[in-house]
């Protein structure tokens, strides 16, 4: 028998569209409104090693963003393997979906993978219509659960490690969890002609991007970062690699402009300056952004990047204030923050701060000197956001046994929409309002919108421009 696989990104019951790649569980934000579904893509490359597959397909639900459009295109496919990256906010629509899948076809083995999958798997396989959950870096264990199946229908789970299961008696049951990294991260590419390529663009220049993953997991341990619940340990791509797929994007798809997606790219700064000398050698007319940690990039390092085509680099600023980024465990100072800021100012690379309002510790001081601060360095863009207390980190855990979260609901759990948190002396919905101000006092300086309509240079960017201000009116 020959068997079908579905590699699902698939948009919410509500029709809203979600950015699901590796850990991210966000809505569709300003500046990118959607990203390129690459973890279903190198999953999609690891399968096509498989025997007995007939064919391999994608859907992307964000293209169309039609729920019903989704429905029929699955009818019609009819896979036999359904995979797909549950987030915490998304659990309840993924769930919904499983359920309509089954119904269209009654044996569809269904594979949740993804942070919710990780952190609560019991909950996702009490529902009866998921058949197994990832739990962790998800594509050796895919690779292998599909093998098992394909080969024995109901094979032995329990020889795999890193998953939860349903039995053939239709018990739940978890295999042995290790902290391996993915040797398939690691040694394969992803399949970018499952992707329709030209559809994701940046808003800034109307070009189409694509993200590459260099690394993953984080040795620090913010108290709210999910990087530890999904990748234990540091792992990183050689640099061959990385610039192979660079070269391979250039060549067959015609794309100049990437994202390296990373919990922090600047881990490793030998990685990073030996990666950047290979691009400034080769000459090639590429740009692209990432993240940093404040203690990782100095000028030195921001003035490289900038020579091997960095345009944005993000930064977790979190908060102003040093005992709240001491009690997160984000182990920063103010003054690092704005030495940071600075050297990539003077190294003409573009800044995104992030910061997070509700924290352990927070008040309204403090969020009063998080606005003022974020107005006062040199960042381009700003993004400010609610902390959200995911299933798995230190401080959901935290939380819960303060008594500090107010719902349990998971479609409440968007990555920074909504506080969640409500403290003894700060409401969640003052947290809320300083959020509101902070967008506001930072975005409509007069400074601020000349330098920003100085950078216009066609409709389509005026566009995506007036779009991005109406949504942050709208918070």
């Amino acid at each position: 028998m020959k068997y079908k696989v579905l590699l699902l990104n698939p948009i919410a019951f509500d029709e809203t569209a979600f950015i699901r790649v590796g850990r991210c569980q966000t809505k569709t934000q300003p500046g990118i409104e959607c990203w390129p579904p690459i973890d279903l893509a190198l999953i999609g490359s690891s399968l096509k090693q498989l025997k007995d597959l007939s064919e391999i397909r994608l859907y992307d639900g964000q293209i169309r963003q039609k729920y019903q459009a989704m429905l029929e295109n699955i009818a019609i496919y009819a896979p036999d393997i359904v995979i797909l990256n549950c987030s915490t906010p998304t659990f309840h629509s993924d769930i919904k979906l499983a359920q309509q899948i089954k119904k269209l076809k009654t044996h569809s083995f269904i594979i949740f993978f993804g942070l919710h999958a990780t952190a609560r798997p019991i909950e996702i396989l009490e529902s009866s219509v998921v058949d197994c959950c990832i739990i962790g870096e998800p594509e050796d264990a895919i690779q292998s659960v599909v093998e098992k199946y394909i080969e024995t229908k109901k094979p032995k789970f329990n020889e795999i490690n890193n998953i939860a299961y349903l039995s053939k008696e239709g018990k739940i049951k978890e295999s042995k969890i290790t902290k391996e990294n993915s040797r398939i991260f690691l040694s394969h590419k992803p399949d970018r002609s499952l992707i329709n390529n030209n559809y994701y663009k940046l808003h800034y220049n109307n070009k189409p991007f694509t993200i590459i993953q260099t690394s993953r997991g984080c040795s620090n341990k913010c108290i709210y970062c999910t990087s530890p619940v999904y990748s234990s340990r540091y792992s990183t791509r050689s640099v061959d690699s990385v610039v192979q797929e660079i070269e391979e994007c250039i060549e067959k798809h015609k794309i100049f402009n990437f994202m390296f997606l990373s919990d922090t790219f600047t881990t490793d700064r030998k990685w990073v300056e030996d990666f950047c000398n290979r691009l400034i050698q080769m000459g090639s007319n590429i740009s692209w952004m990432s993240n940093s940690r404040i203690d990782k990039i100095d000028y030195p390092l921001a003035k490289i990047m900038k020579m091997a085509g960095c345009r944005i680099v993000s930064l977790g600023i979190e908060s102003a204030d040093d005992n709240i980024l001491k009690k997160a465990g984000k182990n920063i100072t103010n003054k690092q923050i704005k030495q940071a800021v600075t050297d990539l100012y003077r190294a003409k690379i573009q800044t995104i701060g992030y910061f997070m309002f509700g924290l352990p510790g927070e008040s309204k001081e403090s969020m009063k000197m998080s606005i003022e601060f974020s107005q006062s360095l040199p960042l381009d863009y700003a993004y400010f956001y609610n902390a959200t207390p995911f299933p798995g980190t230190a401080l959901y855990n935290l939380a819960e046994k303060k008594h500090w979260l107010i719902t349990h609901d998971w479609r409440q759990y968007t990555h920074g929409e909504k506080p969640l948190l409500n403290y003894e002396t700060l409401s969640a919905a003052e947290i809320g309002k300083a959020i509101r101000t902070a967008y506001r006092k930072f975005y409509y300086r007069p400074k601020r919108i000349i330098k920003q309509l100085l950078q216009i240079h066609s409709l389509k960017i005026l566009s995506n421009n007036i779009k991005a201000a109406i949504k942050l009116l709208r918070k």
